[in-house]
């Protein structure tokens, strides 16, 4: 994949099911939120009949800490006018019943797993740090995946 594209702070790229069919754009032209950017650039792509659910990813990771928070949507085409049917979601053994999952742009989130963590105490979390951030959302039946980067939070 490194050979096809090249992502910069603030990039995105999104995969379809066939990789020769990406874009690559600025996230910020959708929302300075990554995680909200995502889940509109997918929701208003009109590629794909059955649309259902999209699960978000943001990962961070700096010096003190590596972690992934994660969100989930109901994408049934509400931005497309296409169709879809909401899944039950498994996070951590958590199930979140579909009827639960709120449509997109809307989102809920479902947890966090911790896969790091150097903080030697709470003032080192209370200063800022320049930190990498990349998101990753899979959404069902829709798209391989789309990758987001910003380095700092």
């Amino acid at each position: 994949m490194t050979d096809m594209f090249k992502m910069n702070d603030g990039d995105y790229v999104k995969l379809a099911n066939n990789p020769s069919y990406f874009v690559v754009s600025k996230y910020n032209e959708t929302s300075t939120d990554p995680v909200d950017a995502a889940i509109k650039i997918v929701g208003r792509d009109t590629f794909g009949l059955d649309r259902r659910d999209v699960t978000s990813y943001e990962f961070i990771n700096n010096s003190t800490i590596s972690k992934v928070s994660v969100w989930a949507s109901f994408d049934g085409g509400a931005l497309t006018g296409a169709h879809g049917y909401p899944d039950n979601v498994l996070f951590y053994g958590n199930e979140t019943p579909a009827k639960e999952l709120p449509t997109i742009p809307a989102k809920k989130y479902l947890g966090e797993q911790v896969l790091y963590n150097n903080t030697p105490n709470k003032s080192a979390t209370s200063s800022p740090l320049n930190s990498g951030m990349a998101l990753v959302i899979i959404i069902l039946g829709l798209f391989a995946g789309i990758f987001l980067v910003q380095s700092k939070l």
